[in-house]
């Protein structure tokens, strides 16, 4: 009955095959984008946002799950055949797996009872990704976004609209004409063609096989010879992004400040590939021995990143020893809580000694003729964050103003004379 109500749609019910084909290719978009965003999640290093990343995980998963479960609905061949696949993994469960089989068929086997439950958590499950989705909102509102540099951005802060929203409605924009055409003229790319055939429960397809975006996980579960074994990674292939916060063991917070790392990353993307490659092929060699290689490395990536860091932090520390440091008068500019005043700080490698303000302009100019390192005009960094946000709440774009008008203007004059502004 469902693959039949799937071919009046298409054929009887006007503009029905848009529908159908928009809807096919959105999910096939969104996954995409998905994998995009969590990717560039791990190499900016957004999971330090753990409160964002871990709602941004249990997302994932219940994308995943909203998608199988659609994906079973057309009732076609290999959309059968997979939910029985799929749905005779509970049996692993020790003791109550096969109750619990039972229980989520309606019955001995996969039927129309199973199909019409798959139904209703695919139409219920939107709507809790909907809240989930506010919340994730909420959160990455309350701790502000990451940034390419992995650095605190919070002294240039600029606003939403219209920056960002006229940015992404480009992006927006783009991405639905691509989807246009791709409904227009290649309106099933990405769909089997055992799809278009009416399940048959004598048949066994060939080769079963999902959907694309789950292919590397389907070929780690075929990478392992125990079936429990099998179904253990595959869930672990998601939830172990829950664990990359605590893995990392870097100094700085983005892949793209660690040459090594951003090897590795680049090679863990090709092997996520791979494996996608291998989940749908056949159970033959060579795709059985490259299956179980590339789900090693799979998991190996996540704490090795952590070693490559650590590794890579220490040996920049060491080779840093053997530099040679400038001669050069490093000046920076703080505000000294405890006096409640702003102060100065000199040294070449800063190691030297405070100036109050009278005495740092005595010995800036009398004591120094050598060029002076202007990084004191970037210092704000070394300030609290609390007090950085309350001296640019008071004149955001010249925190020198936190002075009244007659000590900045000295101060001003005296950096001019001395050839510096």
């Amino acid at each position: 009955m469902a693959f039949e109500s799937v071919s009046f749609i298409m054929k009887e019910v006007e503009m029905g095959w848009a529908f159908r084909s928009f809807h096919i290719n959105v999910a096939n978009f969104m996954f995409a984008c998905l994998y995009l965003h969590v990717g560039r999640g791990l190499y900016y290093g957004s999971f330090r946002l753990y409160g964002v990343w871990a709602s941004g995980v249990v997302l994932l998963l219940l994308v995943m799950l909203t998608a199988f479960t659609g994906y079973v609905l057309p009732w076609g061949q290999m959309s059968y055949w997979a939910a029985q696949v799929i749905s005779s993994m509970v049996t692993a469960i020790p003791v109550v797996g096969k109750d619990v089989a039972i229980w989520v068929w309606g019955g001995y086997a996969v039927g129309n009872i199973t199909l019409k439950r798959l139904f209703s958590v695919h139409f219920i499950l939107p709507f809790v990704m909907v809240g989930l989705a506010v919340l994730h909102l909420a959160f990455l509102h309350t701790t502000g976004s990451g940034n390419p540099l992995g650095v605190d951005s919070d002294c240039s802060l600029v606003r939403f609209h219209s920056f960002y929203t006229v940015k992404d409605l480009v992006g927006v924009m783009a991405g639905c004409t691509v989807l246009c055409f791709v409904v227009g003229f290649y309106p099933y790319m990405l769909v089997d063609g055992e799809s278009f055939v009416q399940c048959d429960y004598m048949d066994t397809p060939s080769s079963i096989h999902p959907e694309w975006y789950f292919l590397f996980a389907y070929a780690i579960l075929r990478s392992v010879p125990s079936k429990v074994g099998g179904i253990v990674l595959m869930l672990c292939s998601i939830l172990v992004l829950f664990l990359v916060p605590e893995l990392w063991c870097g100094m700085k917070e983005s892949l793209g400040n660690y040459f090594l790392c951003q090897i590795l990353y680049w090679v863990w993307v090709a092997n996520f590939c791979v494996l996608t490659v291998i989940g749908s092929q056949g159970v033959e060699e060579p795709f059985i021995s490259a299956g179980e290689k590339s789900t090693i490395f799979y998991f190996l990536f996540f704490p090795l990143m952590g070693v490559v860091q650590w590794v890579e932090d220490n040996l920049f520390g060491f080779v840093k020893k053997f530099l040679p440091t400038t001669d050069r008068l490093h000046v920076v500019w703080f505000f000294d809580e405890f006096s409640g005043e702003w102060r100065y700080y000199h040294s070449k490698r800063l190691g030297g000694r405070y100036f109050s303000d009278d005495a740092f302009w005595e010995t800036l100019e009398n004591g120094y003729d050598r060029e002076i390192d202007e990084s004191w005009r970037f210092s704000g960094s070394l300030m609290k964050s609390g007090k950085l946000k309350n001296v640019l709440a008071r004149e955001p774009y010249r925190w020198q103003g936190f002075f009244d008008e007659e000590m900045r203007a000295r101060r001003i004059s005296r950096l001019r004379n001395m050839g510096l502004l």
